[in-house]
């Protein structure tokens, strides 16, 4: 069997789609991302075969509540690592401009635009030249 999947959105609609047809003895049929500790975790705590539809609707219900919890941790996670990346070329950029570098030259060491780079100068400028 084959695993597409990549969020644990994926990982969870897999699980419920398929767990049932899965022996978790055998190691050849469970997919890789059941043994991530989220998951695995509630696969050991759970049997969906001895649950009532009423209890399996509940557990599906909070089990994607949970996954969603965790998608958006990495979202924020992926969100925050990207500021910082934004962040840390502005602050080559400024260093860069104060040593007297060029547009271009700063927009390849700082790998951004050119224009975006002439936005930092500008606002940089402006700053500094209300400080003054």
């Amino acid at each position: 069997m084959l695993f597409y999947t990549e969020t644990d959105m994926e990982k969870l609609a897999y699980t419920l789609k398929y767990a049932h047809q899965i022996d978790p003895t055998n190691e050849a049929e469970k997919p890789p991302f059941w043994q991530e500790p989220w998951l695995d975790e509630i696969l050991k705590k759970i049997d969906l075969n001895r649950m009532s539809p009423e209890q399996r609707v509940m557990f599906d219900m909070s089990l994607v509540k949970e996954v969603m919890y965790h998608q958006k941790l990495e979202d924020v996670a992926k969100e925050a690592k990207e500021i910082a990346k934004i962040e840390k070329a502005t602050e080559v950029a400024i260093l860069a401009h104060k040593e007297g570098l060029d547009v271009a030259t700063i927009s390849k060491i700082a790998q951004l635009p050119e224009d975006k780079v002439r936005e930092i100068i500008e606002k940089f400028e402006r700053d500094n030249s209300k400080m003054a």
